[in-house]
């Protein structure tokens, strides 16, 4: 910040530090303008705190600043060597220097002052761009950095709006030079609306900045540079953010509570908190007093944690144990796992086995990291092969997701990978500590724990930052790669070696201190909670597959070589592992969660815990019914019909028979199971087999291995090719020609590939379902698939009223799935089984739905002329692949921009993708030369259409003529304050902390919201109006706790659900309640909450109005990621385009 003419200006710093911390941002300001720039008294809740000044220079940060002039310089010498034209105005101070070079047409601006009051900043370079024919700038800065920071869109951004206030036009993009020389473009709109609601917010805050009123800072969830006069404030005031794993959101609830610090905190005596679980508090307060009591000794007090009258045992030693360390380089592009270390007993051949040893793999590149990742878990293969119950041992899970990650990353070590997690070999000390002990420190790192039983560390690395600063400086240094010849790579080994070790005397202290009780369960591994019957020797099929999986992605890429058909080659060499590397995540999730204690069963929204056995079981038929009780209130997905395993007993599996919400459950187990536990939790069965589905892939791989290349339609589709018709001519959709023109193309197309992308409301089931019906009517046989048999008897539906349009009769087959009895349409679609498909292929027409387990069967293989392909965003491409032999011509309908795919798995290349979006590839909407896109909603007001269209379309979505009629109007007297359009987005902003999966305060505001349109009337696109009701509202909300709240507050008849259950619905009106108070406090996170298919899915089910209610302190806090940061500026969008 600078002060220029009597007035304060804020730099692009300013404004980012600010978004990170307002506790380090009051602080400059108060450091700059209070105490002139000097150490000094500050003020806080009464008390003085002498000597205050920012904390001494970070020597990572300092490090990194002397080589971002050096990256800077070079990338300004490499736009010069491109022979480009270069204003300099580094040195000048003045923004009119900036204009006048803007006028120039120069090629390069280099260091130019942009200045909008009360902003100002220095870009490093502005880019000239001229491709549309309006010369115009783009800002790009160079960042030593190899990834992009949180901070760096929104210093672009501000740099970017400062711009087009000086040229009079919005860049399009920013782009940033990293220090890997590579240079990332991105959008800007895809910032700015975050960016705006920031520098909003950092304004408000200035204009109200009061030098004797600091902001508590616990309330930032970073300190800057002030980290240190943080600490002597928090320690001052006894803050509760010094109690360990307090979250922000208990913080304030205690605060609300009159509980204010730790020592009352400690002094609670078991009074309860509103919002705060009886157990979770008592947790707390005894946090709190071990800490106290901890003060100022050398050794913490702890005290050992029985669950359930028993205590937790780690497996017995073994010889062959091993503890496990990784050191990893962040600033790295996607970051370098760059040493792996472990301590273990010397079982080389002439040692005596007893002895512990360091070892140690190291990285300095991608092929290195690939190296030592192998390297080491093929040590820990031989171990184990000489020690079957060897352990290897790690604190907190940064190692397995590591280990995990790159086996994906590099398709290596799979199988070993795999077989080491199912078997529960390694081990997590961090989990073992959380279970069973508590520690009277101030976090639960293994700095923090290991203070139990070792004195404090000491050398030059101590920490894992440190440890970063002197990689970074080993790289910069030119000294040798070999630790031995390299004093840095020797103080980080040394280090690396302390944390290995320090990992092994905390396993030895957890075995004195920790006492085997009469039915204790080790919970440190998983392999005690995998099923018997999955341990069973592999079937020859088994064998066959998992062969296949090894030999035929080699065989592919051998056969391929570096020719033309390496592309495909490599992209079916990926699909023929899909299902098994899709399936590991399943198993590995099931083990980790049969292992859990009931409290985090309550926490897991998969899950549902603490259920206790209510009265005595009946018969039903060969089936026994088990009811039981749980706490009403949990977020779960399990559901009438879920199958699920006991966490009392893994083996035993059941299927819910009922569900109430309020706390009772009847669970379905045949007869011969016997009784089931008294207590016990519920772990969903989430494992479909995909056998058949493989192996369809590994008969296409075999087939070309064997000198039968894919060819049609299979093959465009691995080429993600354009559409081939039947004539030679290219292809191209007129959106002009209408269905019309879309059935002539489908007509027309040759043994090829069609996407068919329909957004909200653009008639997508109406176009296909003509499209079949004309196709089948010309003598054609025809397919119909989907992920779901509801999404497939839909379409089957609509292709019997386009039929009937005709005055046709054809036959309609369905398999698999609920026939409902004498079927649908009034018997007219006959149901079998997926091995009777084949029987009804005939030479006349035919029309057969299944899912892809029925289209991929051998006999299918040639059998239809057509596959259509419904929800294909969500159908992956390996399932299209498989299922692809069986037509000539494969029509793909979907929308990838609504619910997308789930994937599990890590997958190389676009093999993880699904098949519409394979094919569209980096397009948001098809292009006309590569498919169709419906660009008519049917649906929504032009206003509502315009946001959907370019929040989730790049602007391409339009309303078809009529639309504009559609409103909300009250039915008599003056509009309700919220209604501030009659139609569009409305957002309403409602303040509450401390809520995670649902909010009163929202669930107040819907149920005055719903009131207020019962007193409206909707105006329909003919002028027609009609008094709402509730089944003209639908309301959505991302968590089921909030969906049973809202139920609750205004009853059964009202329309409320998840996304999920909304997708193809659509309403007058709809309310989307956001429930979480902070991303903190969202449970899933951003991801989740501002997912752009799912606030797509929500927004466009309405037709003339659509409601978001949500918490401002969504937008608040620091960002860990450009991800996040990207999820966010939708929801900023929304809070724009729908306030006042």
């Amino acid at each position: 910040m600078e002060h220029l003419d009597g007035k304060l200006r804020f730099s692009a710093g300013d404004l980012c530090v600010f978004a990170e911390s307002p506790f380090a941002s009051w602080m400059d300001r108060w450091y700059r303008e209070v105490a002139q720039g000097a150490p000094s008294t500050l003020s806080f809740a009464g008390e003085l705190y002498e000597g205050v000044a920012p904390d001494p220079p970070d020597a990572e940060m300092s490090l990194l600043a002397g080589k971002g002039a050096e990256h800077e310089r070079a990338f300004l010498e490499r736009l010069q060597s491109e022979g480009r034209s270069v204003a300099d105005l580094s040195g000048q101070h003045d923004a009119e220097a900036t204009k006048d070079a803007l006028l120039s047409g120069v090629d390069v601006i280099y260091q130019p002052r942009l200045e909008v009051p009360p902003f100002f900043g220095y870009a490093d370079f502005l880019l000239k761009c001229a491709d549309d024919g309006d010369l115009h700038y783009e800002v790009c800065d160079t960042k030593l950095a190899r990834s992009i920071k949180p901070v760096f869109p929104l210093q672009l951004c501000l740099y970017s709006e400062m711009l087009s206030a000086m040229q009079g036009r919005m860049p399009e993009h920013f782009h940033i030079a990293l220090g890997s020389g590579e240079t990332r473009s991105f959008r800007t709109d895809s910032f700015l609306y975050l960016y705006r609601a920031i520098r909003e917010r950092f304004l408000e805050f200035q204009a109200a900045f009061d030098p004797a009123s600091p902001p508590h800072p616990g309330d930032s969830c970073s300190h800057g540079g002030w980290g240190g006069t943080a600490e002597r404030i928090l320690e001052g005031i006894d803050s509760l953010c010094r109690v360990a794993n307090i979250t922000r959101s208990q913080r304030k609830k205690l605060e609300r509570a009159g509980i204010l610090t730790m020592e009352q905190l400690a002094a609670s005596s078991g009074g309860r908190v509103d919002g705060i679980p009886a157990a979770v508090m008592d947790r707390l307060r005894e946090q709190a007093s071990l800490q106290i009591a901890s003060a100022g000794k050398d050794r913490p007090v702890f005290r050992v944690v029985s669950e359930e009258g028993t205590e937790v045992l780690l497996p017995p030693v073994n010889p062959g144990d091993v503890y496990f360390d990784i050191e990893g380089y962040p600033l790295a592009d996607g970051g370098l796992e760059y040493l792996w270390g472990a301590v273990g007993n010397d079982l080389s051949e002439g040692s005596d086995g007893k002895s512990p040893a360091f070892f140690d793999w190291w990285a300095h590149d991608e092929r290195g990291e690939k190296d030592a990742f192998t390297g080491f878990i093929a040590w820990v293969r031989d171990r184990r092969t000489l020690h079957p119950d060897m352990r290897v041992y790690h604190y907190a899970p940064y190692e397995t997701t590591a280990v995990k990650r790159l086996a994906a990353k590099y398709g290596v070590m799979e199988e070993e990978v795999d077989d080491l997690l199912r078997g529960g070999v390694f081990v997590d000390l961090y989990r073992v500590v959380a279970r069973t002990l508590m520690v009277g420190t101030p976090g639960y790192s293994l700095k923090d724990v290991e203070r139990l039983f070792r004195d404090k560390r000491s050398g030059e690395v101590a920490t894992g930052g440190a440890s970063v600063v002197a990689y970074h400086e080993w790289i910069e240094s030119g000294e040798p790669d070999d630790w031995r010849l390299s004093p840095l790579l020797r103080r980080i080994r040394d280090y690396n070696e302390e944390d290995c070790r320090s990992t092994m005397d905390l396993a030895n202290w957890l075995r004195v201190n920790l006492k085997q009780g009469p039915s204790s369960k080790s919970l440190a591994t998983e392999s005690e909670a995998e099923p018997k019957e999955e341990r069973r020797a592999p079937s020859e099929k088994t064998r066959e597959r998992r062969e296949m999986r090894l030999s035929l992605p080699e065989a592919l890429l051998e056969m391929a070589g570096d020719g033309e058909e390496r592309q495909a080659a490599e992209l079916l060499a990926g699909l023929v592992g899909y299902h098994w590397r899709e399936a590991k995540p399943v198993f590995w999730r099931k083990y980790e969660r049969l292992a859990k204690s009931d409290d985090e069963l309550l926490d897991d929204p998969d899950c549902l815990g603490m259920l206790q056995a209510d009265g005595e079981p009946r018969q039903e038929k060969r089936s026994m019914i088990f009811p039981y009780t749980f706490p009403p209130g949990q977020e779960t997905r399990i559901a009438e019909g879920s199958r699920c395993f006991l966490s009392a007993d893994p083996a035993l599996s059941v299927t819910v028979h009922s569900f109430d919400a309020g706390g009772f459950i009847e669970l379905r187990a045949g007869v011969a199971r016997g009784p089931l536990p008294p207590m016990t939790g519920l772990v969903p069965d989430e494992y479909v087999s995909a056998d058949a589905i493989e192996d369809s892939l590994h008969r296409i791989a075999r087939n070309w291995v064997d000198g039968e290349p894919p060819c049609g339609a299979l093959r465009d589709l691995l080429d993600a090719a354009s559409p081939r018709l039947t004539d030679g001519r290219p292809f191209l959709y007129k959106p002009g020609e209408g269905v019309d023109g879309v059935v002539r193309l489908a007509r027309d197309l040759d043994d090829s590939v069609l996407a068919l992308q329909g957004p909200p409301g653009s008639g997508k089931t109406y176009t296909a379902s003509r499209i079949i019906a004309d196709l089948a009517s010309s003598g054609m046989r025809i397919g119909v698939a989907a992920n779901s048999h509801k999404a497939i008897m839909n379409l089957l539906e609509a292709v019997i009223e386009a039929l009937d349009e005709r005055k046709q009769s054809i036959d309609v087959i369905k398999a698999g799935g609920d026939s409902g009895g004498a079927g649908s349409k009034g018997g007219r679609i006959k149901f079998c089984k997926n091995s009777d498909l084949i029987g009804f292929i005939n030479e006349g027409p035919v029309i057969l739905g299944a899912t892809a387990w029925g289209f991929c069967r051998p006999e299918m293989e040639g059998a239809l002329d057509c596959l259509f392909i419904d929800e294909a965003g969500q159908f992956s491409l390996a399932n299209a692949v498989a299922c692809a032999p069986c037509a000539n011509r494969l029509f793909l309908l979907g929308d990838q921009m609504q619910l997308a795919q789930p994937v599990q798995g890590t997958h190389p290349g676009r093999s993880g993708l699904s098949c519409l979006e394979h094919i569209l590839g980096e397009h948001i909407a098809v292009p006309p030369d590569r498919g169709v896109f419906l660009e008519r909603s049917r649906r929504m007001h032009p206003e509502l259409c315009s946001f959907v269209s370019r929040a989730f379309y790049g602007g391409k979505l339009k309303p078809l003529d009529g639309l504009e009629s559609q409103a909300i109007r009250p039915a008599y007297g003056s509009a309700p304050n919220w209604l501030i359009r009659p139609s569009g987005l409305i957002f309403i902003p409602v303040a509450h902390s401390g809520n995670t999966r649902a909010s009163e305060e929202e669930v107040a505001k819907v149920e005055s919201v719903v009131e207020d349109l019962q007193r409206c009337v909707y105006v329909d696109e003919q002028g027609e109006e009609s008094a709402i009701g509730l089944k003209d509202i639908l309301i959505v909300a991302p968590y089921n706790l909030q969906v049973a709240k809202i139920r609750d507050r205004l009853g059964p008849e009202a329309e409320i659900g998840s996304v999920d259950r909304f997708q193809g619905r659509e309403a007058p009106v709809v309310i989307l309640s956001m429930c979480s108070s902070s991303r903190e406090e969202s449970p899933r996170g951003m991801e989740f909450l501002c997912s752009p298919d799912r606030l797509n899915v929500a927004l466009s089910r309405a037709r003339a109005l659509a409601v978001v209610i949500g918490s401002p302190d969504l937008l608040t806090g620091s960002f860990s990621s450009v991800r996040e940061m990207e999820l966010a500026n939708l929801f900023a969008w929304i809070m724009e385009v729908g306030g006042v």
